[in-house]
């Protein structure tokens, strides 16, 4: 196998993250409704039980 050059495995730690950075937001994103935010309906649970 052709050895690996720190650009490349730049590039793979980059690609990566994108990946995970897609499915994670789409699956917050799927189970809520349409209607609401995103981020305010994944912190309402947090922050009620501290109010």
């Amino acid at each position: 196998m052709i050895k690996d050059t720190p650009f490349d495995v730049l590039l793979h730690l980059v690609l990566l993250a994108i990946v995970v950075s897609t499915v994670t937001v789409a699956a917050f994103s799927i189970p809520l409704p349409p209607q609401s935010n995103g981020l305010a309906t994944a912190e309402a649970p947090l922050l009620l039980p501290a109010g």
